[in-house]
């Protein structure tokens, strides 16, 4: 039987030597990530950078609590955008470099799976947003909405891990490109469980880093580009990684297995 735990890290490996120039698609995209949320907050509040920051949220919700058209239009035109160089810079890790998707039917999966994202990075939004200002009034209704809200947002990044990866290497709809990620995480639960640790802590010291520069945009310019930047390279060995155990288990025949039980 394949053995994933012999193969796993140097076929990692092996990708980032090949395709180190793919990187600079994870950091475009993350630039897209990192922006939206804070024109459409700029857009929404006005203010300040700093206070811009504070009020950092969902461009989806930005964009219904202040009934704009503009933000809407932002943030659905963010996500046909996203989609549709996700598919590229995926088809480059595994492949030969492209732009986009390879056809109309797998850019409409990737755009039904963004919006989707959208909307629950929306309701974690939403159920954190009741947490006070003031920690020191804190109920305890509103501390489960923030722990529901942050609940939501693990719980989800899990099931769907494998899911783009799917829609886009085994072409599969986005129905089943979410099934077949419970399967691969179900197969796969710590090694996926710590690549999205590794992500969230990693992404937590360098927006850590990059949050001393955020006085005014002239000063806290230099400090994002480090931010995109750093945690664009992140994002890209992540995706490499989660993108090799995916193959690896369909490779193996457990993802058959794991689907006829």
């Amino acid at each position: 039987m394949h053995d994933t735990r012999r193969t796993l890290l140097p076929r990692v490996g092996a990708i980032l030597r090949a395709k180190q120039y793919v990187v600079f698609f994870a950091i475009a995209l993350y630039t897209l990530d990192y922006a939206t949320p804070l024109v459409s907050a700029r857009l929404r509040h006005g203010g300040s950078l700093v206070d811009v920051l504070e009020q950092l949220g969902s461009p989806f919700v930005d964009a219904v609590a202040d009934r704009s058209v503009v933000i809407a239009g932002l943030a659905l035109g963010v996500a046909v955008v996203t989609a549709f160089f996700r598919a590229g810079y995926i088809r480059s890790i595994v492949g030969r470099f492209h732009v986009g998707p390879r056809d109309a039917r797998q850019f409409g999966r990737l755009l039904g799976l963004q919006l989707a994202l959208e909307g629950v990075a929306a309701a974690g939004v939403l159920l954190s947003g009741r947490l006070p200002a003031d920690p020191s009034s804190l109920d305890w209704t509103g501390g489960l909405a923030a722990l529901a809200g942050t609940f939501l947002i693990v719980g989800v990044s899990l099931v769907i891990a494998y899911s783009d990866y799917a829609i886009v290497i085994s072409g599969v709809s986005l129905w089943a490109a979410l099934a077949r990620s419970w399967r691969v995480f179900r197969l796969n639960p710590l090694v996926t469980m710590l690549a999205l640790l590794t992500v969230t802590v990693l992404g937590g010291l360098v927006t850590a880093l990059g949050s001393g520069w955020m006085t005014g945009l002239p000063q806290a310019l230099p400090g994002m580009v480090i931010e995109i930047v750093l945690f664009g390279l992140v994002l890209f060995v992540a995706d490499v990684f989660l993108i090799v155990v995916y193959l690896e288990t369909v490779e193996s025949g457990r993802l058959k297995e794991r689907e006829r039980d």
